[in-house]
């Protein structure tokens, strides 16, 4: 990937078939995924057609603010294939954000956590009994902790951030990977609001 490096971009992810890049300005976020002949010419592995599943999920829910911005190529797609050197590879645009404070995306990592092992029935039950005395919860008050910690957090736009993680719960079920929102997997914008980068995993 040297010719990146060589246009002022700084590597800040490498791994085996796939780069990440910062741009020289700082507001960018360039990824590559390598294709591999077992692949295919025009195939990707699991793991990289979930993150184009990602991106496209985005893009169709751009106003989202949970959710990382993707940008357009020339194709009119959020990703772009090119040829290097008689390489194929694949390339995406997303932004740059910087990441949240610790206690934050403890908080929303186990919010997620909370959301990812519930349906959105019993999630909706639990909002519900918060307004419960403790000793009348139907659950554990450690949940409780959780849920009152990202209610206060997220304010208004908590429904909003629940049923974005119920649906991703769900995307990833269709496509045999799993909801993996750890704390690296988030970010933030200005005003403090945790943004979603990656939020599965893929073999």
């Amino acid at each position: 990937m040297l010719f990146r490096s060589k246009k002022g971009y700084r590597a800040i992810g490498m791994g085996v078939d796939q780069a990440a890049f910062l741009s020289p300005d700082k507001r960018a976020i360039l990824k590559i995924f390598g294709t591999k002949k077992r692949f295919g010419p025009e195939k990707l592995s699991n793991a990289q057609n979930m993150f184009i599943t990602w991106a496209n999920y985005c893009a169709v829910h751009r106003d989202n603010p949970y959710l990382i911005k993707f940008l357009k190529g020339e194709n009119g797609k959020t990703w772009t294939p090119f040829i290097f050197n008689g390489h194929r590879y694949i390339q995406m645009w997303q932004e740059f954000l910087p990441a949240l404070s610790y206690q934050n995306s403890k908080t929303v990592a186990m919010l997620s956590g909370v959301i990812r092992d519930t349906s959105r029935e019993e999630f909706s039950e639990y909002l519900k009994a918060l307004d419960l005395p403790a000793s009348k919860r139907p659950y554990g008050t450690q949940i409780a902790r959780f849920l009152k910690a990202g209610k206060k957090y997220l304010g208004s736009g908590f429904p909003l951030f629940v049923n974005t993680v119920m649906d991703l719960k769900e995307i990833a079920k269709q496509n045999g990977a799993r909801l993996d929102l750890l704390l690296d997997n988030f970010r933030r914008r200005a005003d403090g609001t945790p943004v979603i980068v990656d939020p599965w995993y893929a073999n």
